[in-house]
């Protein structure tokens, strides 16, 4: 079931989850459309780590267990997205996908000057910490829709348009998925998302002691961060056996349990 037609329950508890994330989803919020994606195949299946669309078909939100390290490959096949066995979470800054997903249709000339017209897999990683606890979600322009149109009739589904590749523990692993054009999109989950969004902040500042230092997840000059729950036992518990939370689903692989929370 998709989360536009979820119960009221889901529907909050998706929209609170989705504020947690970090990644550009803080920065260029989710919003009602008519695609939703979903990852379908994860090859091979390592185990340690879970992948899941979120928010339709918005962003792409990986979380990784301790003792798991897991690099994401950019467009060009280069390192974009590091994740350290730690839980540290790093993006590279001579990847033109950490500034080509900073906007839903983001396009290569967002990327700076430097990384234009040069083999960029051949550039020394330059790495910036974003999150401390193995999980981010970024957009991913092979997991949705580019086109103004769409190349569908409604209800109906098609492939990404590339796979997403990891390289888990030395592995390479392919990250498949279909995004399907929706019959109809209800808003209800949306306005939720956005009531709990606005009041992130102040909710934020209430539960965070004096003098607390700002969360260290976000995005640069990010606000209220987004966040996509967790798969396996916590994505159960919050949904039931085989729901796929706020708009997206996706693939705990087996072969390890999940990560106890807290770091």
């Amino acid at each position: 079931m998709h989360a536009w037609v979820a119960t009221g329950r889901v529907v909050t508890l998706a929209a609170v989850g989705l504020v947690l994330w970090a990644g550009p989803a803080a920065a260029d919020a989710a919003e009602p459309g008519d695609f939703s994606s979903a990852v379908t195949s994860v090859e091979p299946d390592p185990g340690g780590f879970a992948i899941e669309t979120a928010g339709g078909d918005s962003f792409l939100a990986l979380t990784v267990d301790e003792g798991t390290e897991v690099t994401v490959l950019g467009y060009e096949g280069e390192a974009y997205l590091r994740f350290s066995a730690d839980g540290t979470v790093e993006q590279n800054l001579n990847s033109p996908a950490t500034y080509i997903n900073d906007d839903r249709y983001g396009a290569n000339d967002l990327a700076p000057s430097r990384l234009q017209g040069v083999d960029v897999t051949t550039l020394e990683p330059d790495w910036e910490e974003v999150a401390t606890d193995g999980r981010f979600a970024w957009h991913d322009h092979r997991t949705h829709e580019m086109r103004p149109d769409s190349p569908v009739a409604r209800g109906e589904s098609y492939a990404w348009s590339a796979p997403v590749v990891l390289e888990v523990d030395g592995t390479t692993v392919e990250v498949n998925g279909e995004i399907t054009f929706a019959d109809d999109v209800s808003p209800l989950p949306w306005l939720a998302l956005a009531l709990v969004v606005g009041a992130a902040p102040t909710l934020a500042a209430r539960a965070a002691p004096p003098g607390a230092a700002p969360h260290r997840g976000a995005a640069p000059g990010a606000g209220p961060l987004a966040h996509h729950h967790r798969a396996g036992r916590r994505h159960r518990q919050l949904c039931g056996p085989g729901a796929r939370g706020h708009g997206g689903r996706g693939h705990r692989p087996r072969g390890r349990e999940p990560r106890p929370s807290g770091r």
